[in-house]
């Protein structure tokens, strides 16, 4: 039976019955979730491709819903089950706004006068429309509202973890005229790094390569992981000498756990990138004797200077 219907639907098409029918919406959502199916990494950014696609499709579902409201007489167990989905979406919506501060991000006051204005407008829309206006405005009022919190909480807390562009700004500022960005420990596709420094990031895999660069220069800048800090002496002997500079919290984001998002677990998975000063030992002291030196010489008299 099924082997006769797929070969009538065949032979339709070779007919070009189908000519009026638009499937290229349906199309283009099959390929993206074809194509994404073969990815190991499904990048939440990677919805973009196909939200057009959704949202005709959506729009299209939406509407044949509100105009089901319109037909008194035909009230199928179907129609009645859509509704029920709208109204189900938009309630997991307003939960999930008031869920959000209590499990992932740490809001004020502040975090109340968005849903305050979305409600002012949603009532004045709601007292003004009809019933079919109604569903349509709680379903907008909700989703709207989730997004905005999303855009406005969800997504900055996200980008806090991504340290590169402030790493990239001081390295730019503090080791200017250089070429190359040294990393330890932080993998090579992490190329954020090498774009907000304007340089090309170089990771360490031989000693040498940081150790001539320290002897030629007097220091050097790098960028380690924290898993990586206690081999930083076993890799590079000691001939080198490193400070801290400053640590900055580091996730990877585009794939995140579902810890992550719950607040009381998520220190437990975030690590650290830190940057880090390299110098040679000698080159330490002698600026050290330096500063020492300038401080006795503020001190002594102009005429005893010469």
């Amino acid at each position: 039976m099924k082997r006769n219907k797929g070969k009538e639907v065949f032979q339709n098409i070779l007919k070009n019955k189908y000519f009026n029918l638009d499937f290229v919406i349906g199309f283009w959502l099959f390929l993206f979730l074809f194509l994404i199916s073969f990815s190991r990494y499904q990048l939440p950014q990677y919805i973009y491709w196909c939200l057009p696609a959704a949202a005709v499709i959506g729009s299209g579902v939406l509407e044949s819903i509100l105009l089901s409201l319109k037909d008194q007489k035909n009230k199928s167990w179907f129609n009645k089950l859509n509704q029920g989905l709208l109204l189900v979406t938009a309630v997991v919506f307003l939960i999930a706004v008031l869920v959000i501060p209590w499990i992932s991000v740490e809001v004020g006051w502040s975090y109340l006068i968005l849903p305050l204005a979305y409600l002012g407008v949603f009532l004045w829309v709601f007292f003004k429309s009809s019933t079919i206006g109604r569903l349509l405005a709680f379903w907008i009022f909700s989703a709207s509202l989730f997004f905005s919190i999303v855009s406005l909480y969800l997504y900055p807390m996200l980008t806090s973890f991504q340290p590169s562009k402030e790493i990239g700004i001081w390295i730019r500022k503090y080791e200017p005229n250089k070429d190359k960005l040294f990393l330890f420990g932080v993998p090579a596709s992490k190329r954020s790094y090498a774009y907000y420094s304007r340089r090309i990031s170089r990771t360490l895999f031989d000693p040498a390569v940081l150790i001539d660069s320290v002897q030629k220069d007097g220091q050097r800048y790098l960028i380690v992981q924290d898993k990586w800090l206690p081999k930083l002496e076993e890799f590079f002997g000691n001939n080198l000498q490193f400070e801290t500079v400053k640590e900055f919290p580091s996730y990877k984001v585009a794939t995140p756990e579902g810890k992550f998002f719950l607040k009381s677990h998520r220190d437990q998975i975030v690590g650290k990138v830190i940057l880090m000063r390299a110098s040679r030992k000698d080159f330490q002291k002698n600026e050290s004797f330096k500063k020492r030196m300038r401080g006795i010489l503020r001190f002594l008299p102009k005429n005893e200077l010469g």
